[in-house]
């Protein structure tokens, strides 16, 4: 646990250092860069039942994010989802599982925060050089709630890949996908009982020192909710009369170089 702690730590850390960079911009500009938006994709689990197979026994999961970008490399984004995660012995060949004949479904919610990292500078920083599409890295903090026999929480790590793209000045898309390293065992429902039957007799049902993982793949939709005005030279009431007075001497001098 000491491990696991300082690993909280670390990225907690990270995360206030961010939001220190990301104060040389006004707190206005700040949120002015941020986006809603809404994701949906399936979900699923590994652990003591399925040992490493990906999208085994994957189950629908929607949720929302909140996302601000702090910079054409860097964003911070929360994420609330709800999904399920379940599985079975019977799916598998092993003999051990077999006998085993457990079968679980637990209900979660999921509450993140993640620091994105952007491969392409990628936004609509005015001042900046960006692109339209970026494929990204994130990590940070989860925190999520079990339920099936009993409601319970843990903390876990999320790392995730993905790549957005902005289909308008408002409109973001793009896919993700996601892991969530927990500190818990108890994610199947299998606890650390012994069998007592004849073939195994004495032997663990789980495996005691390997938590349990869970992770979701799917695409997201974002609605930029600010989008800052740009200044059109035509109607600026400044560079307006400025060209104004221009353009005036230059039509006074032509008039005079006619009479002479």
């Amino acid at each position: 646990m000491t491990f696991f702690f300082r690993k909280i730590l670390f990225f907690s850390l990270l995360l206030i250092s961010l939001f220190s960079y990301s104060q040389k911009a006004t707190f206005s500009s700040f949120w002015k860069t941020s986006d809603l938006g809404f994701f949906a994709g399936s979900m699923y689990y590994v652990g003591d039942i399925n040992h490493k197979q990906q999208f085994y026994s994957s189950r629908a999961t929607f949720g929302g994010i909140f996302r601000v970008n702090i910079s054409p490399r860097y964003s911070i984004r929360l994420n609330a989802f709800y999904g399920e995660i379940s599985g079975k012995d019977t799916d598998f060949d092993f003999e051990y599982q077999q006998m085993r004949n457990h079968k679980f479904l637990t209900k979660l919610m999921d509450y993140t925060m993640q620091v994105e990292f952007n491969f392409l500078p990628y936004g609509s920083f005015v001042k900046e050089k960006s692109f339209d599409f970026t494929p990204y890295i994130a990590t940070g903090i989860s925190f999520s709630v079990f339920e099936h026999k009993e409601k319970f929480n843990s903390f876990s790590l999320p790392f995730s890949v993905g790549f957005k793209y902005t289909m308008t000045h408002r409109i973001r898309i793009g896919v993700d996908w996601s892991f969530r390293r927990t500190y818990n065992d108890y994610l199947d429902a299998l606890d650390e009982d012994v069998f007592e039957d004849r073939i195994f007799f004495d032997k663990q049902k789980n495996y005691k020192n390997n938590d349990d993982w869970y992770a979701m793949a799917g695409f997201f939709v974002s609605y930029k909710l600010f989008y800052p005005k740009m200044k059109c030279p035509i109607y600026d009431k400044k560079n307006f009369l400025k060209n104004f007075k221009k353009k005036y001497k230059r039509w006074k001098r032509k008039r005079k170089r006619k009479w002479f």
